[in-house]
């Protein structure tokens, strides 16, 4: 029979700044299953390595130990636990001699209606009735779905003896609190694990006489981590306004060396599609967040960073490198497989917002992209930076997901790429304000078929600033400024239709080559060429106006800022 270590932590406060630590070494039947490699303590700022964890029910009694906890003092109790069965039980409770005492624990509750199972913690205060918070919803990981269900979780419970509070944690983020009217007191009655019904493992359990905040609950890593503080700093919305954090809630540490891909990744799975919930936010403080695979993400979902500069998601090097399949930092998209892989209409990636950081596709990557945006109905991509570290990678922003938007794309820069906009589909239309454009090496925008309107483009390239290809594609371009152009190159090359007003060019060798379809049956195309260097005004196709009406828009911008 295997041997196998359980480490058990009591941790009671001296002072703001010691603790005492005890640790317990418990013999058992169990084999290696853990909840991470490594468990980190915020408190301590200190990694310890795991390699067993504690099978319930065991060959022996239950493992029990006396605490000494303080009269109506708070705590925080906490461990990594995995239900192997439907069994409701306690697999871990501070017992009581007396009603006239207080018990608590954590538990595996069992939902009878529907047959449900969800893990929680439960306080029964002095001569009262047991109060145990609800924490999560159906689909949540608060709820163990069965046997096939094999993840770890990481529960709570905290008790505020100052606020009266008792809260319920699962996984950092699924909360929910309750107050404590009655007396909060404890006797010498000892803390047990196991002992009851409930079947599965347990790893690191820790007692703390202290209200701990998420920040400072025990993390199960995959590598040493040392000195990290998981304390939001995020200063983008109020701290108590609801969001979701990606550092306190999930784990990411953001300090350009750790991989924090797997924290990425687990919020967006937590978070995305969650109908009919609707919207999550996610914040994404300050920092520099290492990413060496594709971030998967999903609809109904805001993610907010600290701004460009400020909040960085950076590729690690030498990772994508295959152009002839490229692969994101960031895919937002409710479609799961990479572009192209969605043959059919997917119009269900609803409502996909993101805004404030910066993309760094790293170096050695000519496999990058950026970000695949694909949001449709309603969404919006603003005041973003996407760059290549050595100006390499397939393009910027991928808008070629079987459909994209309508979406407005706002404040964007994109610098290097093959392109630093690639669009495709003729379903639904995408709207540009402000798009920056920088050392492009195929074009700036590479349209296939979508319907864009563009506002203030900035093209510093001397590749041409716009391919728009086929009949089908449609271009409105307004108050743009396309710069650096090479000789033999056009500042914009266009298939289908193309309305362009105030539209400054510079160093190309014609401001616009356009061909016209004149008949479909067979193909017959006819090319235009506008030397330029500007176009006033391009009217590419022929406009249905009302009697009398001058042919061209109505220009209200251009009047607007000649009466000031």
């Amino acid at each position: 029979m295997k041997s196998s270590l359980l480490v058990f932590i009591l941790s009671f406060d001296l002072s703001a700044h010691a603790q005492e630590v005890l640790w317990q070494r418990m013999e058992t039947s169990n084999a290696a299953d853990v909840a991470g490699g490594f468990i980190y303590d915020p408190i301590a700022k200190k990694s310890a390595p795991n390699e067993r964890s504690l099978a319930l029910p065991n060959a022996g009694e239950a493992q029990t130990m006396k605490v000494d906890l303080k009269k109506g003092g708070s705590f925080t109790l906490e461990a990594f636990v995995k239900p192997t069965a439907a069994v409701k039980g306690d697999f871990i409770k501070k017992q009581r001699a007396s009603d006239k005492a207080s018990e608590f624990g954590l538990r595996l509750f069992h939902f009878q209606a529907h047959q449900q199972f969800y893990l929680r913690g439960y306080l029964t205060p002095e001569g009262g009735k047991s109060v145990e918070p609800s924490v999560g919803y159906y689909g949540s990981s608060a709820q163990w779905r069965g046997e096939k269900d094999t993840a770890w979780r990481h529960v709570a419970l905290v008790y505020d003896a100052d606020q009266k509070t008792l809260t319920s944690y699962v996984d950092y983020y699924l909360s929910s609190t309750e107050l404590i009217p009655s007396a909060v007191t404890f006797d010498d009655a000892p803390l047990v694990i196991g002992g009851g019904e409930f079947t599965g493992l347990v790893d690191e359990v820790r007692l703390t006489q202290r209200a701990l905040r998420p920040a400072h609950f025990l993390r199960a890593v995959s590598s040493v981590l040392a000195d990290v503080s998981f304390e939001s700093t995020q200063q983008i919305v109020p701290q108590d306004a609801g969001c979701m954090d990606v550092k306190e809630h999930f784990g990411a540490v953001g300090d350009g060396l750790t991989d924090d891909t797997a924290a990425f990744n687990r919020a967006f799975e937590e978070l995305c599609s969650k109908v009919p919930l609707a919207y999550q936010t996610l914040i994404v403080p300050p920092g520099v967040y290492l990413i060496s695979d594709v971030i998967q993400g999903g609809r109904f979902i805001d993610v907010k960073g600290a701004g460009p500069e400020q909040t960085t998601l950076r590729l690690k090097d030498g990772v994508f490198t295959d152009a002839t399949k490229p692969l994101p930092i960031l895919r937002m998209s409710s479609t799961r497989g990479p572009s192209g892989s969605e043959t059919g209409v997917n119009g269900s990636s609803i409502s996909i917002y993101l805004e404030g950081m910066t993309l760094d596709t790293g170096k050695g990557n000519p496999g990058a992209r950026g970000i695949e945006f694909h949001a449709n109905n309603i969404g919006r991509l603003e005041n973003v930076l996407i760059r290549s570290g050595d100006g390499s990678g397939v393009c910027g922003l991928d808008l070629t997901h079987h459909d994209c938007g309508p979406a407005l794309v706002k404040n964007v820069e994109v610098i290097g790429f093959d392109y630093g906009v690639h669009s495709r589909f003729q379903e639904y239309s995408m709207t540009f304000e402000h798009l920056r454009l920088r050392g492009q090496k195929k074009a700036g925008i590479f349209n296939q078929g979508n319907i864009l309107a563009i506002r203030g483009l900035t093209s510093e390239n001397s590749v041409t600033a716009i391919i728009s290809e086929g009949a089908n594609s449609m271009i409105t371009l307004l108050d743009s400024t396309l710069t650096g152009g090479a000789k033999g190159e056009s500042a914009l090359r266009c298939d289908g239709a193309l309305y362009a007003l105030r539209v400054k060019t510079s160093g190309y060798d014609q401001a616009l080559a356009k061909r016209v379809l004149v008949s479909s049956k067979p193909q017959e195309w006819r090319d235009e060429a506008v030397t330029g260097p500007d176009l006033a005004e391009y009217i590419g196709d022929q406009i249905v106006n009302g009697f009398g009406a001058a042919k061209g828009a109505l220009k209200l911008l251009a009047h607007a800022a000649s009466s000031h």
